[in-house]
């Protein structure tokens, strides 16, 4: 079957308008690079203009005038020749709801004469903002859009994948497994997701998303990294990630899913904790245990009373005990990680402050005082 030219022309200059203002002394066209899409499916809208009046000085600009769409500018082209400006102007677009009609856009142009630049400049480039011009103001329409509805809502629309990793499978008790989720895509702007998992007896701590986004002509690419401490005295699993999709491009929906993960974690045997032999002490034995108790007591007392005096005249107060190995890992502790991992470890809810800059480092790569951290944990014990 023979397609009609008629036909064909019509939905050429449907897509392609072109307006003449030859009082203004400029004209523009402009062009929808579609006609119809579905809802988030991006396009693009282009606009060019020329000035024809050669005896003045013009400026354009355009600004998206619609409710219900994204836009983007990603480019404006400038040929800046004399008293014959050209300007190109593209935008991404996308519409959020079901929409039939005209995409309206206002169109500034800035007249003006060499006489008044010549008085607001003192050399270099101009700014138009400095300039006096006289202005005139157009609501501009495009031709006849069609937004149709997705047949059924889902968090994702475009062509997206999805990874979920932890940085280790088997790990002591109260040892922090990072979880890692990496999103990323070419589509509409994604919502922000919540992936933090449910997991029973463990703790979870979150950080802020990194989110990384470059505009084009496709259409949005999305980047997004979401990470999670996770803490627990016994084994857990990472239940599994599922998120709907729909491609426009395929005119169907997906799927990104993740498998479970499971994290093994070591707890020491009661038995090494415990003397399974039920051996009575002999008399002696009880009396060399006071003998010893009573020598570790008079040491500790008189170590304890030098303690006191040193304390009073030097005015600071020494860490002892279980203060003392903290305070050597926290001094031996090599990099962001490592303390994170040791305050985790120590007392959560106690060091939440230091906790809180040091995910940053290891979260997102932020710099942070890591030294001055390290003597503010020591003097706060």
């Amino acid at each position: 079957m023979k397609r009609n030219p008629g036909s064909r022309f019509l939905l050429i200059l449907a897509l392609f308008v072109v307006s003449l203002c030859a009082d203004e002394g400029y004209r523009y066209s402009m062009r929808l690079s579609t006609e119809s899409a579905t809802v988030k499916e991006p396009f693009l809208f282009t606009f060019s203009i020329e000035q024809l009046d050669r005896s003045k000085v013009m400026f354009f600009d355009i600004r998206p005038h619609q409710k219900g769409f994204f836009f983007k500018r990603l480019d404006k082209n400038v040929d800046d020749t004399f008293h014959h400006r050209k300007a190109l102007f593209t935008y991404l677009v996308y519409a959020l709801q079901p929409y039939d009609g005209p995409l309206r856009f206002d169109l500034t142009v800035k007249q003006t004469n060499d006489k008044r630049i010549e008085l607001s400049t003192t050399g270099g480039r101009y700014n138009v903002k400095d300039i006096e011009t006289t202005d005139l103001h157009e609501t501009l329409s495009t031709p006849i859009l069609h937004i149709t509805s997705i047949p059924k809502q889902v968090p994702l629309v475009g062509e997206f994948h999805m990874r979920v990793s932890v940085d280790k499978s088997s790990v002591s008790a109260r040892t922090p497994v990072y979880l890692k989720i990496h999103l990323e895509g070419i589509g509409a702007m994604p919502e922000p997701f919540d992936f933090t998992p449910k997991i029973e007896g463990a703790e979870i701590f979150t950080d802020d998303p990194h989110v990384t986004l470059r505009y084009s002509k496709d259409g949005v690419h999305y980047e997004a990294t979401y990470l999670y401490a996770l803490l627990s005295d016994r084994s857990f699993t990472v239940p599994a990630y599922r998120l709907q999709a729909w491609s426009y491009k395929k005119r169907k929906f997906y799927s990104l899913e993740s498998t479970p993960l499971s994290v093994q974690v070591k707890t020491v045997p009661i038995r090494q904790l415990v003397d399974e032999r039920n051996m009575p002490q002999s008399v002696f034995d009880m009396f060399e245990d006071t003998k010893e108790w009573l020598i570790y007591l008079l040491v500790f007392m008189s170590g304890y009373l030098s303690a006191l005096l040193i304390t009073k005249l030097r005015g600071r107060r020494r860490l002892s005990g279980a203060s003392d190995i903290f305070a050597k890992e926290v001094r031996q502790a090599k990099d962001a990680r490592a303390l994170l991992t040791l305050l985790l470890h120590k007392d959560a809810q106690t060091y939440a402050s230091f906790i809180t800059d040091l995910e940053k480092a290891v979260y997102r790569g932020e710099n942070i005082p890591f030294k001055q951290i390290k003597k503010e944990i020591l003097r706060h014990g």
